[in-house]
C-alpha cells in the first residue's frame, strides 16, 4: 500500500490528478481498503490546481467510500476554499469544525493566525 500511496502522492504533486483518481478507483476495484493519507494527497492536489469545488466532490466520494476523514482533509479543505477566494465559507467551515471538537484548538488557532481571521479569534 506504501507504494500506492507514494505514487497517488506524486502524480497528484505533479498537477497529473486525473491519474491519481484513476489509481484509486483502480485501487478500489482491487478491494483494498485506502486510508485518508491517500486520499488527502488527491485532495491537495486538486486544491494546488484551484478545483476546490471538485476536492469538495472527492470527499464526498471519500466519505462515501468509507473512509473518515482526518483533521488535515479538513485543513486541506479550508486551505483550498481560502485561495480561491471562499474565505468566509472556510471561516465558517474551520468555526463549524472546531465548535464541534473535530478540529484541534492548536490548529484552530493556527489557521486563524495565517488568515488573519480576527472576529474567529476569540472562539
Amino acid at each position: 500500500m506504501i507504494m500506492y500511496s507514494s505514487l497517488v502522492r506524486g502524480l497528484s504533486r505533479e498537477g497529473r490528478v486525473v491519474e491519481a483518481i484513476d489509481m484509486l478507483h483502480e485501487l478500489h476495484n482491487s478491494c483494498l481498503r485506502l486510508s485518508a493519507v491517500i486520499y488527502n494527497s488527491v485532495l491537495l492536489g486538486l486544491c494546488k490546481a484551484r478545483r476546490t469545488e471538485r476536492a469538495i466532490g472527492f470527499y464526498a466520494y471519500m466519505v462515501s467510500r468509507g473512509c473518515m476523514p482526518t483533521e488535515s482533509t479538513y485543513m486541506i479543505l479550508i486551505e483550498g476554499l481560502v485561495h480561491e477566494d471562499f474565505c468566509e465559507e472556510a471561516a465558517d467551515l474551520l468555526d463549524k469544525l472546531y465548535s464541534g471538537g473535530v478540529v484541534r484548538k492548536a490548529s484552530f488557532q493556527n489557521v486563524v493566525v495565517i488568515f488573519n481571521w480576527k472576529d474567529l479569534e476569540s472562539s
